[in-house]
């Protein structure tokens, strides 16, 4: 008997991506969250670089 097969899954067309919480938030569509105390970890430029290389090689076309 062979295994079932996994569901294929698309890769994603496109990535939005939120480089940082340090913005003065004052946009009007804005959804940012308020509390920085909580979101005081951000992600250095070179992790974002290789998450961008990620997504490329996963299959988006949008960055």
């Amino acid at each position: 008997m062979t295994e079932p097969r996994a569901p294929a899954v698309n890769p994603p067309l496109w990535l939005l991506a939120e480089l940082t919480y340090r913005c003065p938030l004052q946009c009007p569509y804005c959804s940012n969250p308020l509390d920085f105390a909580a979101q005081e970890k951000e992600l250095t430029t070179a992790q974002w670089i290789e998450v961008f290389r990620q997504a490329r090689a996963m299959g988006s076309v949008q960055l």
